[in-house]
């Protein structure tokens, strides 16, 4: 098994903390760890990973903050990471961040003209 497996990491944390109900933090670790084996491999940063975790600090830590910085990095990986610039949105507009909330779901659909989420 390849522990730089993004998709597997972020699976695991998913399984872990929405099944088996084990808390943010053990799906926290599984990014952690996610993050620190494509370091170790000299893998590229993967924004897949850090939008789960964004999602995992906000809806389930209730860390808005950490979950803002997460998004932007995933963002900056990949800036065109239409799940981070939604879910950014959906974040901002809870907080009722109107203007950047805006900004994200018009960023979206900038890169995804038809992402239904976006024009529901």
């Amino acid at each position: 098994a390849q522990s730089t497996h993004a998709a597997a990491w972020v699976a695991l944390a998913q399984l872990r903390t929405r099944k088996l109900r084990q808390g943010p933090n053990a799906g926290r670790i599984c990014y952690q760890t996610a993050e620190r084996e494509l370091i170790r491999a000299g893998l590229p940063p993967n924004s897949f990973v850090y939008t789960a975790w964004a999602s995992l600090e906000y809806k389930e830590g209730g860390n808005y903050k950490l979950a803002k910085e997460l998004f932007q990095k995933a963002i900056e990986i990949d800036p065109r990471c239409s799940a981070a610039w939604l879910q950014l949105g959906v974040m901002e507009a809870d907080k009722e961040n109107w203007d950047e909330a805006q900004n994200c779901f018009e960023t979206v659909l900038k890169f995804d003209k038809r992402n239904s989420r976006v024009l529901q």
